[in-house]
């Protein structure tokens, strides 16, 4: 099981920051590197839907002796499902940016045939996660998404946070990877560090979510919001099994 953090840069998302541990230890907020340090960990693998903390990860990244797996969460413009285009290498990471200012130019979303232009296998790694997915949207909507991304070789996620459709979703992904010949992962989405910050991720959600005031913490509406299987707690306790 691969931890894939995400950080308060991905707006609404995650309350981890990027900061240095010695800052942790003094603001009292929750470094992604200092939960690194603490478990002797090397890897960082970091999943953003923006390149705005692609900086501060490198720096403290290379600061702090870690190796630094950067991904970018973007949207397909063809039926709206998402993927996750990680770099292999500083060649990625110059791609990744052009693929973010393709997304960002207009619709915030890329087609696919975009997508295909600037793709190079050597430094870049495409992966489909588990939520927000074409599989996840068309087993949640009745949709008909069918993405021509297979040739790209895609990596599908699985996760197992606790939510009442997750097996049904495994059995599904699996399924079609199994018919494509393609390869799965199993992997853990962390947006906090304890179970007990579950309530600090909903008061930001609903701070970041909120339209016109209908949203607060006794009628939050967040969709989905039903595990506390998010964080890097769950991740210790299932990375083994």
């Amino acid at each position: 099981m691969i931890p894939i953090f995400s950080s308060h840069y991905s707006i609404g998302k995650s309350i981890l920051t990027l900061g240095n541990p010695n800052q942790d230890k003094q603001d009292g907020s929750s470094s992604i590197f200092s939960i690194l340090q603490e478990q002797d960990m090397e890897e960082l693998y970091l999943l953003e839907n923006s390149l705005t903390g692609f900086p501060e990860a490198l720096k403290n990244s290379e600061e702090l002796g870690f190796k630094l797996r950067f991904g970018l969460l973007v949207k397909i413009c063809e039926q709206e499902h998402k993927i996750a285009v990680f770099a292999k290498n500083s060649k990625g990471a110059k791609l990744l940016n052009k693929i973010y200012s393709l997304a960002y130019s207009g619709q915030e979303c890329i087609t696919e045939s975009k997508l295909k232009d600037v793709w190079e296998p050597e430094d870049l790694m495409l992966c489909i996660p588990f939520y927000d997915s074409f599989i996840f949207k068309n087993m949640m909507s009745f949709d008909s998404c069918t993405p021509d991304l297979n040739k790209l070789k895609p990596t599908f996620f699985i996760e197992k946070c606790g939510l009442p459709f997750d097996e049904v979703l495994e059995s599904k992904v699996i399924q079609y990877c199994n018919q494509f010949k393609l390869n799965t992962q199993l992997v853990k989405s962390i947006y906090y560090n304890k179970r007990s910050d579950v309530k600090k991720l909903q008061t930001y959600k609903c701070i970041c979510n909120r339209r016109f005031g209908k949203k607060s913490l006794s009628k939050p509406n967040l969709d989905h919001f039903g595990s506390d299987e998010f964080c890097f707690e769950s991740y210790l306790e299932h990375k083994n099994l």
